[in-house]
């Protein structure tokens, strides 16, 4: 059996820590110990690098802006006038988004935490940012010129 090595630590001492992508592998339905509702979700995070991570994170009932921005980061619909709002934890599952990770611990052991999901409009809107900054290329490489010889 091959097996990452790396990983026996919790985290791959090669995952860069900041904006990622993720995908939600599992959701599950779950009661906090406080006895809220709330959706258990198990990721897979990737950094710039690609390198991937794991990570837990929980959607509680009474943190209704930490579902929004889960919702916005995955393009679940989410009504803010709604006081009936409901999130099912199949409607979770194997959404793409992007979100900030942080290095936390738990139980002595190094772990991927998320501390924000990003709305997918707004990566959007700094990855066009970055392209519109970025000089035209043609198919070899080289600047585009769109300058066209008449005569």
């Amino acid at each position: 059996m091959k097996f990452d090595a790396t990983t026996a630590q919790g985290v791959n001492p090669e995952f860069a820590y900041g904006e990622c992508r993720f995908q939600v592998e599992a959701a599950r339905e779950k009661v906090s110990k406080k006895g809220q509702d709330m959706i258990e979700l198990q990721l897979s995070v990737y950094d710039k690098n690609n390198v991937s991570a794991s990570a837990f994170e929980y959607l509680l009932a009474n943190a209704a802006w930490k579902i929004k921005d889960f919702c916005e980061s995955v393009q679940i619909p989410f009504d803010i006038k709604n006081p009936d709002a409901e999130l099912q934890a199949y409607m979770c599952e194997k959404k793409i988004g992007k979100c900030i990770t942080a290095a936390d611990e738990y139980n002595g052991q190094p772990k991927v935490s998320v501390k924000k999901f990003l709305r997918a409009q707004a990566a959007n809107t700094q990855q066009a940012a970055v392209q519109a900054q970025a000089p035209m290329m043609d198919n070899a490489g080289l600047p585009f010129d769109d300058e066209i010889p008449f005569g």
